[in-house]
């Protein structure tokens, strides 16, 4: 079988995942997916993908996380509006940092590109 390796922060959660082809038209089934001790993700497949011209295949992982006060990844950070405390969310994804905000291949080489919805309670504004 094959495996793909994505690295995940501390602070991640993954709940589901899929895998497709070039179209999203077939799903490539998964044989198991697990984190590890080392911050991977690591999801095994059925078959192995063909590396011929032209195919790409797609990752979808429904995952969530939680926001620290910790500069690495996407964090909680604080400032001052009028005498008043303030919280917005900041990012930080050099070097290996990305890895702290969503599952990725947080390798600089890759130049991987990502999609990620944002959904907060109602009392918050994004």
């Amino acid at each position: 079988s094959s495996g793909i390796n994505a690295e995940y922060g501390t602070y991640l959660r993954v709940y589901y995942t899929t895998a497709s082809d070039t179209e999203k038209e077939n799903e490539i089934k998964i044989k198991r997916h697990q984190a590890t001790k080392n911050h991977y993700y690591v999801i095994y497949l059925n078959d192995y993908l063909k590396p011929e011209s032209g195919n790409r295949y797609y990752l979808d992982i429904d995952w969530n996380g939680e926001l620290k006060l910790k500069y690495s990844g996407l964090y909680l950070s604080e400032y001052e509006e009028n005498g008043e405390t303030k919280f917005t969310v900041s990012s930080q994804f050099q070097s290996i940092s990305a890895r702290e905000a969503l599952p990725c291949f947080d390798e600089p080489e890759f130049k991987a590109t990502f999609d990620m919805t944002m959904v907060a309670e109602q009392n918050y504004s994004l």
